[in-house]
């Protein structure tokens, strides 16, 4: 929630608020401008802090003050922090330690990059601002462990010396080097007893309508995602049952028998929903065309939003509209854990396809990237996504919310039994009475970007082959490029599922570094 640089000799300086921004020295840090977001500063004797924090339904707080305060009311400050159930971040200035931290909450929707320079600390919710300012040199064990499918979540990216920060942990930055403070692990309980005549669907659909209705949105500027998936069903109807006024519903449309099929749930959806839709025809957007994101070095990370060829022209779309906030389903599919002793958890890992880009030392160091973030209510995956995502929004102005992203959400159905949890059955049973249709309990199939992608690579095949030729990842790194041109060479539509998703990935990291 920050833009920062700042230099650790400037933080004896006396601060003061200049242009949104809080200024010390000849080092500033500038919260994010937008209507979901108060900030606000307490200058201690020993520490500066500045916390940024998304607003509640009636949260009318003045934004951007500056007040003194002793390192009690400081500490109170932190404490209470720990009860916040929306997303905050905390800017914390040690001047006794010449330190900086950087602290997230549990749902670190808006992930912050930080980069370090002999004594300037640069700080970023959008990367490629940060990328322009430092020399860029791949962190090669990640690359690998992303080309072979794996992304360990953790604070290291796939540049060196670029931190990302993750959920409920501390990110201390001092002369010294960078550290991390993680929250401890969590232990599952396992499934529990429901009680009688307690009306599950009913509890999940109010839970998500709350979490959305206890923020500050003018349903005038919000739209709500629409894929025609089921996590993005829950939400959008939830947040019509929440909301006062009809909402902009947005979402990509595809070809095919699974685009019609995807076509009839949206109509469903927009009617029952009273959503005045804005349908996207994906085949029009495919990756890696000229002139797109992607097409540009250092403008989309491997792990960012897979298609923003496909998503920059929603999104530009919702701004032109007047929105300023989209709700959508991230995080949905993580929460339906299964145990080991359930028929779907046999405890056995799911290892990736072996990947035929690397050379068998390249699959050896993938294999050796580990996550070293504990065991969590919440998984991985769902802040990996809103990472994905988040950045991309906010250069269009838009505020994210992803209800399904609630550690207290996460730890009631954990403790749901098993049927409940079993092929999500609980989301297709509320979406069945809500929506008066079955159709997301017997005739589902879920959208997917392959075919678009596919075409993506097919057309754009000169361009890539030449991206694979003159790429400096290719030499001496673990990355076979022989095989990567040889599959380029191909019609993209022949390649196996797993071969095709490797290409694509090896793809999406050379035109990150080109």
């Amino acid at each position: 929630m920050f833009e920062a640089d700042v230099h650790l000799h400037d933080l004896g300086a006396p601060p003061a608020i200049v242009g949104g921004a809080l200024v010390f020295g000849g080092s500033h840090v500038r919260p994010l401008a937008h209507r979901m977001v108060q900030w606000y500063a307490l200058a201690g004797p020993v520490r500066l802090l500045v916390i940024a924090r998304e607003r509640f339904s009636d949260d009318d707080a003045v934004s951007g003050t500056c007040r003194a305060a002793n390192e009690r009311e400081i500490d109170t400050v932190l404490a209470d922090l720990d009860n916040y159930l929306l997303d905050y971040a905390a800017f914390i200035l040690d001047r006794d330690e010449t330190a900086i931290r950087y602290r997230t909450s549990p749902i670190v929707s808006i992930p912050a990059y930080i980069h370090t320079n002999s004594g300037l600390v640069m700080v970023d919710w959008d990367y490629t601002r940060l990328l322009r300012k430092m020399t860029v040199r791949p962190s090669i064990d990640i690359v690998l462990a992303q080309i072979a499918g794996r992304s360990p979540y953790g604070s290291r990216t796939i540049v060196e010396n670029l931190y990302r920060t993750v959920a409920d942990s501390v990110t201390t930055v001092k002369l010294s080097g960078v550290a991390f403070c993680y929250p401890p692990p969590i232990e599952h309980e396992g499934p529990r007893v429901v009680a009688p005549n307690v009306d599950l669907e009913s509890v999940l659909l109010e839970t998500i309508g709350d979490l959305i209705a206890a923020r500050r949105l003018s349903p005038a500027q919000v739209a709500v995602e629409v894929s025609g998936g089921m996590d993005s069903a829950l939400t959008a109807m939830a947040a019509a049952s929440a909301l006062d006024g009809r909402l902009l519903s947005i979402g990509a449309q595809f070809s095919g028998a699974m685009g019609r099929a995807q076509a009839e749930r949206r109509s469903l959806l927009v009617d029952r929903g009273g959503f005045d839709d804005l349908s996207v025809p994906a085949e029009r957007y495919p990756p890696f065309f000229p002139g797109t994101a992607r097409r540009t070095g250092l403008n989309v990370l491997p792990d960012d939003e897979n298609y923003p060829e496909l998503f920059e022209v929603m999104f530009a779309a919702l701004r032109s509209a007047g929105i300023d906030t989209l709700v959508s389903g991230f995080g949905g599919d993580e929460l339906y854990a299964i145990y080991e002793d359930e028929e779907d958890g046999d405890g056995v890992p799911r290892q990736p396809f072996p990947s035929p880009f690397l050379s068998p030392e390249g699959r050896r160091r993938a294999q050796a990237v580990q996550s070293d973030y504990p065991a969590s209510w919440l998984q991985p995956s769902c802040w990996q996504s809103a990472a994905a995502r988040s950045q991309r929004l906010l250069r269009f102005g838009l505020w994210p919310v992803y209800p399904f992203i609630n550690v207290s959400l996460a730890r009631f159905v954990a403790a749901l039994p098993y049927p409940h949890r079993r092929d999500r059955n609980l989301l297709r049973k509320t979406l069945t009475g809500v929506l008066g249709s079955s159709v997301f309990e017997t005739d589902y199939q879920k959208e997917a970007f392959g075919s678009v992608a596919r075409r993506g690579i097919e057309e754009n095949k000169a361009y890539l082959l030449d991206l694979v030729r003159c790429s400096p990842l290719i030499e001496g790194h673990g990355i076979d490029g022989a095989v990567l041109l040889r599959s380029l060479e191909v019609p993209a539509i022949s390649l196996d599922k797993p071969t095709f998703e490797g290409l694509f990935r090896s793809l999406k990291v050379l035109a990150f570094f080109a």
